[in-house]
């Protein structure tokens, strides 16, 4: 397959190609890519410029490379055997206790100007909303509001609530729609509780609870969920192990 004669340059036509490969599935999550010789002749081209779109691809976040082993497309950066991205527990030194995920639905909203600004959505475009509780023994622990560009996530809406319930969602959207979280950001601060808060979490109205606002970032640092949790720390802690 030939990709010469075009006006724009020649690694970056390639650089699109190998993009839409993945995005398109045809290269998996975690797949080895073939060596660069393999992919300069596929592609009739030298292997200068396979070298500089995978560097691209590499810095977009696409691929990354094991040195005397390959280059591979990137899965999510947080280990798969970790359901949710926070513990609850009393002290350092005590187990980290089962968790319950309990959906409280899910729906097409209109995206609030901040939601849609943090996810470089047009104001008033479209989001999915999730709604989601976290128990522990029973006991709610965090009420969560996720917010998805339906653009990126078509289908979302047709997956069946026991999805939701089995899998933490990045892992829902890496397995669903080959899309890993490259990267985290998220704020702490101390809130009143609202009156969603104070349903579903079970404390008083205007109680502080904590607050913590998520960005979740995939391919080419777009960020893909905006996440508003809040969690209950009266009776045990939250641990994060970076």
């Amino acid at each position: 397959m030939r990709i010469h004669h075009q006006p724009t340059p020649i690694y970056f036509r390639l650089k699109s190609i190998l993009k839409k490969s993945i995005e398109d599935g045809f290269w998996s999550l975690g797949d080895t890519i073939p060596p660069e010789r393999t992919i300069a002749q596929q592609y009739q081209v030298s292997v200068g410029t396979v070298r500089q779109a995978i560097s691209q691809l590499v810095d977009e976040g696409y691929l990354y490379r094991v040195q005397g082993k390959g280059t591979f497309v990137r899965e999510t950066g947080i280990p798969h055997d970790h359901l949710r991205y926070y513990a609850f527990i009393p002290d350092f030194e005590d187990p980290v206790p089962p968790i319950v995920t309990d959906l409280l639905s899910r729906q097409v909203v209109r995206g609030s100007e901040r939601a849609t600004r943090l996810l470089q959505q047009e104001p008033g475009r479209d989001l999915f909303e999730i709604k989601r509780r976290i128990l522990v023994h029973r006991k709610p622990m965090v009420f969560s509001l996720s917010y998805l560009p339906c653009d990126l996530f078509k289908g979302l809406g047709e997956l069946p609530d026991e999805a939701f319930y089995k899998e933490a969602l990045y892992r829902l959207i890496e397995k669903h729609f080959g899309r890993p979280t490259i990267r985290n950001r998220e704020l702490f601060s101390v809130e009143p509780a609202g009156a969603d808060a104070k349903k579903h979490l079970s404390v008083e109205l205007r109680s502080p609870v904590l607050q913590i606002e998520m960005l979740s970032y995939t391919f080419n640092d777009q960020p893909y969920e905006y996440r508003l949790s809040y969690c209950r720390t009266d009776s045990r802690r939250i641990l994060r192990t970076i």
